[in-house]
């Protein structure tokens, strides 16, 4: 199996802070760039809908709309680290 060195050298470089954002395609720096956004998001989304499938399985309809009611408020604190 053949490895691809530019695309495991740039994770490497993306990883250790030393990537160049001005240099290369800027669609694929762009895309780089946001990888670890997205990917954050995604698990933030699916920790929220496991905790409401949990709460309003185990608990309450109350305790759900609670859930649901803190869900933007918890999404900004987690966004603005």
């Amino acid at each position: 199996m053949e490895w691809h060195g530019s695309f495991f050298e740039r994770i490497l470089k993306i990883m250790h802070g030393s990537t160049d954002l001005t240099i290369g395609r800027p669609r694929q720096q762009i895309i780089f760039f946001s990888l670890p956004l997205v990917f954050g998001t995604v698990f933030q989304q699916l920790y929220s809908f496991i905790d409401s499938i949990i709460v309003g399985r185990l608990i309450s309809s109350e305790a759900l709309g609670s859930v649901g009611a803190t869900y933007s408020l918890s999404f900004l604190i987690i966004g603005v680290e």
